[in-house]
Protein backbone atom coordinates (compact mmCIF):
# COMPACT_ATOMS: atom_id res chain seq x y z
CA UNK A 1 0.00 0.00 0.00
CA UNK A 2 0.92 3.45 -0.75
CA UNK A 3 2.52 5.29 2.27
CA UNK A 4 -0.23 8.16 2.61
CA UNK A 5 2.86 10.82 2.65
CA UNK A 6 2.94 10.41 -0.88
CA UNK A 7 -0.53 10.96 -1.45
CA UNK A 8 -1.43 14.64 -2.08
CA UNK A 9 -5.24 16.14 -2.01
CA UNK A 10 -5.45 18.41 -4.67
CA UNK A 11 -8.79 20.52 -5.28
CA UNK A 12 -8.32 21.51 -8.37
CA UNK A 13 -9.68 24.81 -9.73
CA UNK A 14 -9.96 24.97 -13.26
CA UNK A 15 -8.84 27.80 -14.73
CA UNK A 16 -11.15 29.86 -16.95
CA UNK A 17 -9.49 29.30 -20.44
CA UNK A 18 -11.30 31.05 -22.74
CA UNK A 19 -8.44 32.92 -24.21
CA UNK A 20 -9.88 36.27 -24.63
CA UNK A 21 -11.31 36.38 -21.40
CA UNK A 22 -9.31 38.25 -18.59
CA UNK A 23 -11.45 38.04 -15.76
CA UNK A 24 -10.07 40.85 -13.78
CA UNK A 25 -10.27 43.45 -16.70
CA UNK A 26 -13.91 43.65 -15.34
CA UNK A 27 -13.17 44.26 -11.79
CA UNK A 28 -10.58 47.06 -12.80
CA UNK A 29 -12.25 48.27 -16.00
CA UNK A 30 -12.97 51.68 -14.72
CA UNK A 31 -10.13 52.58 -13.19
CA UNK A 32 -7.51 51.39 -15.83
CA UNK A 33 -9.35 53.25 -18.21
CA UNK A 34 -7.98 56.40 -16.90
CA UNK A 35 -4.23 54.78 -18.30
CA UNK A 36 -2.34 54.28 -21.37
CA UNK A 37 -1.94 50.60 -21.27
CA UNK A 38 0.64 48.36 -23.35
CA UNK A 39 0.86 44.49 -22.62
CA UNK A 40 4.60 43.78 -23.74
CA UNK A 41 4.11 40.29 -23.94
CA UNK A 42 1.77 38.51 -26.03
CA UNK A 43 1.77 35.58 -28.22
CA UNK A 44 -0.79 34.57 -30.52
CA UNK A 45 -1.67 31.37 -32.76
CA UNK A 46 1.76 31.47 -34.79
CA UNK A 47 1.99 27.79 -35.80
CA UNK A 48 4.18 26.50 -38.05
CA UNK A 49 1.18 25.57 -40.48
CA UNK A 50 0.64 29.51 -41.17
CA UNK A 51 4.71 29.36 -42.41
CA UNK A 52 4.07 26.81 -44.56
CA UNK A 53 3.11 29.17 -47.93
CA UNK A 54 6.10 31.48 -46.72
CA UNK A 55 8.51 28.58 -47.12
CA UNK A 56 9.67 27.20 -50.98
CA UNK A 57 11.67 23.96 -51.86
CA UNK A 58 14.22 22.36 -49.89
CA UNK A 59 13.03 23.82 -46.11
CA UNK A 60 8.96 24.04 -47.46
CA UNK A 61 9.27 19.82 -48.35
CA UNK A 62 11.31 20.24 -44.90
CA UNK A 63 8.30 21.94 -43.05
CA UNK A 64 6.17 19.29 -44.61
CA UNK A 65 7.55 16.89 -43.33
CA UNK A 66 7.49 18.51 -39.76
CA UNK A 67 3.94 19.25 -39.74
CA UNK A 68 3.45 15.31 -40.80
CA UNK A 69 5.13 14.18 -37.64
CA UNK A 70 3.16 12.79 -34.38
CA UNK A 71 5.17 13.90 -31.69
CA UNK A 72 2.73 13.42 -29.05
CA UNK A 73 1.59 17.54 -29.25
CA UNK A 74 -0.77 19.86 -30.43
CA UNK A 75 -1.63 18.94 -34.49
CA UNK A 76 0.48 21.08 -36.96
CA UNK A 77 2.10 22.68 -33.93
CA UNK A 78 5.42 20.39 -33.67
CA UNK A 79 9.05 22.09 -32.96
CA UNK A 80 8.81 22.55 -29.54
CA UNK A 81 7.61 19.40 -28.82
CA UNK A 82 10.37 18.15 -31.03
CA UNK A 83 13.35 19.46 -28.81
CA UNK A 84 11.24 19.39 -25.59
CA UNK A 85 12.01 17.22 -22.90
CA UNK A 86 9.46 15.57 -21.37
CA UNK A 87 10.98 14.44 -18.17
CA UNK A 88 8.84 16.05 -15.96
CA UNK A 89 5.41 15.31 -17.70
CA UNK A 90 2.86 14.67 -15.55
CA UNK A 91 4.63 16.31 -12.58
CA UNK A 92 2.14 19.20 -12.04
CA UNK A 93 -1.29 17.16 -12.25
CA UNK A 94 -2.94 19.63 -11.13
CA UNK A 95 -2.64 22.25 -14.25
CA UNK A 96 -3.53 22.07 -17.52
CA UNK A 97 -0.41 20.71 -19.98
CA UNK A 98 -0.79 23.59 -22.08
CA UNK A 99 -2.38 26.78 -22.90
CA UNK A 100 -4.38 27.18 -25.50
CA UNK A 101 -3.08 29.57 -28.36
CA UNK A 102 -5.27 32.69 -29.16
CA UNK A 103 -6.54 33.29 -32.43
CA UNK A 104 -6.45 36.24 -34.34
CA UNK A 105 -10.25 36.88 -33.60
CA UNK A 106 -9.23 36.09 -29.75
CA UNK A 107 -6.83 39.12 -30.29
CA UNK A 108 -8.85 41.18 -31.51
CA UNK A 109 -12.02 40.32 -28.93
CA UNK A 110 -9.78 41.22 -26.38
CA UNK A 111 -8.67 44.18 -27.66
CA UNK A 112 -12.16 45.59 -28.00
CA UNK A 113 -12.66 45.42 -24.84
CA UNK A 114 -11.13 48.99 -25.46
CA UNK A 115 -8.89 48.75 -21.65
CA UNK A 116 -5.51 47.49 -23.34
CA UNK A 117 -4.63 49.99 -26.07
CA UNK A 118 -1.68 48.15 -27.41
CA UNK A 119 -0.47 44.53 -27.48
CA UNK A 120 3.24 43.84 -28.45
CA UNK A 121 3.26 39.85 -30.24
CA UNK A 122 6.45 37.89 -29.52
CA UNK A 123 7.05 34.72 -31.15
CA UNK A 124 5.20 31.41 -29.56
CA UNK A 125 6.11 28.63 -31.82
CA UNK A 126 9.76 30.13 -33.02
CA UNK A 127 10.90 30.53 -29.07
CA UNK A 128 13.43 27.92 -29.08
CA UNK A 129 14.90 28.81 -32.70
CA UNK A 130 18.16 29.04 -30.79
CA UNK A 131 18.09 25.24 -30.48
CA UNK A 132 18.20 24.41 -34.09
CA UNK A 133 21.29 23.11 -34.76
CA UNK A 134 21.27 23.80 -38.61
CA UNK A 135 21.52 27.54 -38.94
CA UNK A 136 19.92 27.75 -42.73
CA UNK A 137 16.95 26.45 -41.33
CA UNK A 138 16.49 28.16 -38.27
CA UNK A 139 17.41 31.48 -41.04
CA UNK A 140 14.37 30.29 -43.21
CA UNK A 141 12.08 29.67 -40.65
CA UNK A 142 12.24 32.74 -38.80
CA UNK A 143 12.05 34.36 -42.13
CA UNK A 144 8.88 32.59 -42.55
CA UNK A 145 7.67 33.94 -38.94
CA UNK A 146 8.26 37.52 -39.94
CA UNK A 147 7.06 37.11 -43.26
CA UNK A 148 3.53 35.65 -41.84
CA UNK A 149 3.27 37.89 -38.68
CA UNK A 150 3.73 40.86 -41.24
CA UNK A 151 1.07 39.72 -43.27
CA UNK A 152 -1.43 38.81 -40.91
CA UNK A 153 -0.94 41.68 -38.03
CA UNK A 154 0.58 45.20 -39.66
CA UNK A 155 -1.80 47.49 -39.96
CA UNK A 156 -4.02 45.96 -37.14
CA UNK A 157 -5.31 48.92 -34.39
CA UNK A 158 -2.92 48.59 -31.27
CA UNK A 159 -0.99 45.47 -32.20
CA UNK A 160 2.59 45.76 -32.75
CA UNK A 161 5.21 43.33 -33.94
CA UNK A 162 8.25 41.88 -32.87
CA UNK A 163 10.45 39.91 -35.01
CA UNK A 164 12.71 37.03 -34.56
CA UNK A 165 16.28 36.24 -35.34
CA UNK A 166 18.32 33.57 -35.63
CA UNK A 167 21.75 34.42 -33.83
CA UNK A 168 23.37 31.90 -35.62
CA UNK A 169 22.84 33.09 -38.53
CA UNK A 170 24.35 37.04 -38.12
CA UNK A 171 24.14 37.73 -41.93
CA UNK A 172 20.69 36.54 -42.39
CA UNK A 173 19.64 38.51 -39.16
CA UNK A 174 20.84 41.58 -40.00
CA UNK A 175 19.10 41.48 -43.28
CA UNK A 176 15.66 40.68 -41.68
CA UNK A 177 16.30 43.64 -39.63
CA UNK A 178 17.15 45.87 -42.62
CA UNK A 179 14.21 44.28 -43.90
CA UNK A 180 11.31 45.21 -41.85
CA UNK A 181 12.63 48.53 -39.73
CA UNK A 182 10.93 50.29 -42.28
CA UNK A 183 7.40 48.74 -41.10
CA UNK A 184 5.54 51.35 -37.99
CA UNK A 185 4.21 48.26 -36.33
CA UNK A 186 7.46 46.36 -35.92
CA UNK A 187 8.96 47.57 -32.77
CA UNK A 188 12.08 45.37 -31.69
CA UNK A 189 13.69 42.79 -32.31
CA UNK A 190 13.43 39.37 -30.43
CA UNK A 191 16.41 37.19 -29.41
CA UNK A 192 16.27 33.81 -27.65
CA UNK A 193 17.92 34.03 -24.48
CA UNK A 194 18.90 30.39 -24.59
CA UNK A 195 19.77 27.81 -26.51
CA UNK A 196 22.74 30.74 -27.90
CA UNK A 197 26.38 29.47 -27.54
CA UNK A 198 28.55 31.54 -27.25
CA UNK A 199 26.24 33.94 -25.13
CA UNK A 200 24.92 37.42 -26.35
CA UNK A 201 28.16 39.59 -25.34
CA UNK A 202 30.07 37.78 -27.99
CA UNK A 203 31.75 39.89 -30.72
CA UNK A 204 29.77 37.38 -33.47
CA UNK A 205 26.63 38.78 -32.27
CA UNK A 206 27.39 42.86 -32.61
CA UNK A 207 26.35 43.02 -36.60
CA UNK A 208 22.97 42.38 -35.26
CA UNK A 209 23.50 45.00 -32.89
CA UNK A 210 24.73 47.62 -34.91
CA UNK A 211 21.72 46.88 -37.52
CA UNK A 212 19.31 47.38 -34.65
CA UNK A 213 20.74 50.63 -33.61
CA UNK A 214 21.55 52.25 -37.10
CA UNK A 215 17.46 51.01 -37.45
CA UNK A 216 16.07 51.99 -34.42
CA UNK A 217 14.56 48.97 -32.88
CA UNK A 218 15.44 47.96 -29.27
CA UNK A 219 16.35 44.35 -28.88
CA UNK A 220 13.73 42.21 -26.83
CA UNK A 221 15.82 39.17 -25.02
CA UNK A 222 12.53 36.90 -24.57
CA UNK A 223 12.66 34.14 -22.34
CA UNK A 224 11.68 30.40 -23.18
CA UNK A 225 9.86 27.55 -21.27
CA UNK A 226 12.68 26.08 -19.21
CA UNK A 227 11.81 22.66 -19.33
CA UNK A 228 13.93 22.59 -22.86
CA UNK A 229 16.95 24.13 -22.35
CA UNK A 230 19.30 21.35 -20.80
CA UNK A 231 22.18 22.17 -23.04
CA UNK A 232 23.43 26.05 -23.14
CA UNK A 233 23.59 28.24 -21.13
CA UNK A 234 21.78 25.95 -18.08
CA UNK A 235 21.40 22.19 -16.94
CA UNK A 236 18.38 21.32 -15.70
CA UNK A 237 17.88 17.86 -15.97
CA UNK A 238 18.82 17.24 -12.34
CA UNK A 239 15.71 18.86 -11.16
CA UNK A 240 13.15 16.54 -9.97
CA UNK A 241 10.00 18.62 -10.58
CA UNK A 242 9.35 21.11 -13.24
CA UNK A 243 8.48 23.86 -10.67
CA UNK A 244 11.54 23.44 -9.79
CA UNK A 245 12.85 24.22 -13.46
CA UNK A 246 10.25 26.46 -14.35
CA UNK A 247 11.24 29.08 -11.21
CA UNK A 248 14.97 29.55 -12.02
CA UNK A 249 15.42 28.54 -15.25
CA UNK A 250 13.71 31.67 -16.26
CA UNK A 251 15.69 34.46 -14.27
CA UNK A 252 19.10 32.35 -14.18
CA UNK A 253 19.45 32.61 -18.04
CA UNK A 254 18.70 36.12 -17.93
CA UNK A 255 21.11 37.04 -15.87
CA UNK A 256 23.76 35.15 -17.61
CA UNK A 257 22.98 36.82 -21.11
CA UNK A 258 22.30 39.83 -19.16
CA UNK A 259 26.09 39.88 -17.47
CA UNK A 260 27.53 38.83 -20.90
CA UNK A 261 26.06 41.68 -22.58
CA UNK A 262 27.29 44.02 -20.20
CA UNK A 263 30.59 43.02 -19.77
CA UNK A 264 31.49 42.31 -22.94
CA UNK A 265 30.68 45.92 -23.54
CA UNK A 266 27.87 46.02 -26.00
CA UNK A 267 25.85 48.81 -24.22
CA UNK A 268 29.24 51.39 -24.71
CA UNK A 269 30.05 49.88 -28.72
CA UNK A 270 26.44 50.60 -29.19
CA UNK A 271 25.03 53.27 -26.75
CA UNK A 272 21.72 54.40 -28.79
CA UNK A 273 20.46 50.74 -28.16
CA UNK A 274 17.95 49.90 -26.07
CA UNK A 275 17.58 46.21 -24.65
CA UNK A 276 15.04 44.72 -22.55
CA UNK A 277 13.92 41.10 -21.17
CA UNK A 278 11.13 39.44 -21.46
CA UNK A 279 9.56 36.47 -19.02
CA UNK A 280 11.75 36.34 -16.37
CA UNK A 281 10.12 38.33 -13.46
CA UNK A 282 12.01 41.27 -11.76
CA UNK A 283 13.26 40.25 -7.83
CA UNK A 284 16.82 39.19 -9.28
CA UNK A 285 17.53 42.34 -11.20
CA UNK A 286 18.93 44.19 -8.16
CA UNK A 287 21.14 41.12 -7.40
CA UNK A 288 22.52 40.82 -10.95
CA UNK A 289 23.44 44.35 -10.92
CA UNK A 290 25.45 44.44 -7.59
CA UNK A 291 26.71 41.67 -7.67
CA UNK A 292 28.44 42.42 -11.33
CA UNK A 293 29.50 45.91 -9.02
CA UNK A 294 31.42 44.30 -6.59
CA UNK A 295 32.71 41.91 -9.66
CA UNK A 296 33.97 45.22 -11.39
CA UNK A 297 36.51 46.42 -8.44
CA UNK A 298 37.80 43.15 -7.80
CA UNK A 299 38.56 42.20 -11.39
CA UNK A 300 38.46 45.70 -13.34
CA UNK A 301 41.34 44.87 -15.82
CA UNK A 302 39.20 41.80 -17.44
CA UNK A 303 36.51 44.60 -18.23
CA UNK A 304 38.51 47.16 -19.91
CA UNK A 305 35.72 48.20 -22.82
CA UNK A 306 33.00 49.51 -19.61
CA UNK A 307 34.00 53.26 -18.69
CA UNK A 308 31.23 52.73 -15.85
CA UNK A 309 30.32 50.03 -13.43
CA UNK A 310 27.88 47.64 -14.82
CA UNK A 311 24.59 48.80 -12.99
CA UNK A 312 25.01 51.64 -14.44
CA UNK A 313 24.27 49.88 -17.62
CA UNK A 314 22.09 47.63 -16.90
CA UNK A 315 19.71 50.64 -14.63
CA UNK A 316 19.00 51.60 -18.12
CA UNK A 317 17.47 48.40 -19.30
CA UNK A 318 13.97 47.66 -19.55
CA UNK A 319 11.67 44.95 -17.75
CA UNK A 320 8.84 42.78 -18.68
CA UNK A 321 7.09 42.15 -15.66
CA UNK A 322 5.73 38.28 -16.29
CA UNK A 323 6.29 36.36 -14.24
CA UNK A 324 5.63 39.21 -11.37
CA UNK A 325 6.89 37.83 -8.22
CA UNK A 326 4.19 37.83 -5.52
CA UNK A 327 5.53 40.03 -2.60
CA UNK A 328 4.70 39.70 0.79
CA UNK A 329 3.67 43.41 1.66
CA UNK A 330 1.48 46.44 -0.87
CA UNK A 331 3.78 48.27 -0.52
CA UNK A 332 7.30 45.80 -1.34
CA UNK A 333 7.10 46.16 -4.93
CA UNK A 334 7.80 50.32 -4.82
CA UNK A 335 10.60 49.35 -2.52
CA UNK A 336 11.87 46.66 -5.02
CA UNK A 337 11.74 49.40 -8.13
CA UNK A 338 14.15 51.80 -5.65
CA UNK A 339 16.96 49.09 -5.58
CA UNK A 340 16.88 48.80 -9.53
CA UNK A 341 15.76 52.10 -10.59
CA UNK A 342 13.05 50.34 -12.62
CA UNK A 343 10.41 53.45 -12.34
CA UNK A 344 11.07 54.05 -15.57
CA UNK A 345 11.70 51.19 -17.26
CA UNK A 346 9.51 48.35 -15.74
CA UNK A 347 6.75 47.22 -18.22
CA UNK A 348 3.63 45.35 -17.33
CA UNK A 349 3.76 41.88 -19.34
CA UNK A 350 1.15 39.25 -19.17
CA UNK A 351 2.55 36.24 -21.25
CA UNK A 352 -1.76 35.99 -22.58
CA UNK A 353 -3.06 33.68 -23.25
CA UNK A 354 -0.53 30.93 -22.02
CA UNK A 355 -1.98 29.23 -18.82
CA UNK A 356 0.75 31.29 -16.37
CA UNK A 357 -0.15 34.52 -17.56
CA UNK A 358 -0.11 37.03 -15.23
CA UNK A 359 -3.50 38.81 -14.82
CA UNK A 360 -3.31 42.32 -14.46
CA UNK A 361 -5.00 42.52 -10.67
CA UNK A 362 -1.75 40.65 -10.10
CA UNK A 363 0.41 45.10 -10.65
CA UNK A 364 -2.81 46.30 -9.09
CA UNK A 365 -2.17 44.24 -5.55
CA UNK A 366 0.91 46.94 -5.03
CA UNK A 367 0.63 49.98 -3.33
CA UNK A 368 2.08 52.55 -6.11
CA UNK A 369 2.08 55.93 -6.41
CA UNK A 370 -0.65 56.87 -9.62
CA UNK A 371 2.30 58.41 -11.72
CA UNK A 372 4.53 55.11 -11.25
CA UNK A 373 1.36 52.39 -12.16
CA UNK A 374 0.89 54.66 -15.40
CA UNK A 375 4.61 54.22 -16.65
CA UNK A 376 4.45 50.20 -15.73
CA UNK A 377 1.36 50.29 -17.54
CA UNK A 378 1.98 51.71 -20.72
CA UNK A 379 4.26 55.01 -20.63
CA UNK A 380 7.48 53.02 -20.05
CA UNK A 381 6.57 50.67 -23.03
CA UNK A 382 6.04 54.04 -25.42
CA UNK A 383 9.16 55.25 -24.77
CA UNK A 384 11.47 51.83 -24.94
CA UNK A 385 9.17 50.77 -28.00
CA UNK A 386 9.27 54.35 -29.61
CA UNK A 387 5.81 54.45 -31.15
CA UNK A 388 3.49 57.10 -31.35
CA UNK A 389 -0.11 57.07 -29.87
Amino acid sequence: MANSKDSIDVKRVEAAFNPVQDQDLDIYGEELKKYTIVDVDVHVDDTLQNMLPYMDGHFGKRLEAVLAADFMGEPHNSLRNMIAHVSWLGAAYDKHPRAKLATKEDLLERMEYGIIDYSILFPSELLPIGYLPDPKWAAALASAYNEYMVDAYSNVAGVKLAIVVSPKSVEHAVSEIEKHASNDDVVTVSIPDVGVNPPLGDEKYWPIYEAAEACNLPVSLHGIEALIHDNYPLRVSHFPTLMQVHSMGFPFTSMLQVMSVVCEGVPVRYPNLKFCVMEAGITWVPFIMHRLDTAYRQYRTELPALEAQPSEYISKWYWGTHELEKLPKKGDLSKLLDLYQGHNTTMWASDWPHLERDLIAGLMYYDLDDDVRAKILGKNAIDFYGFTT
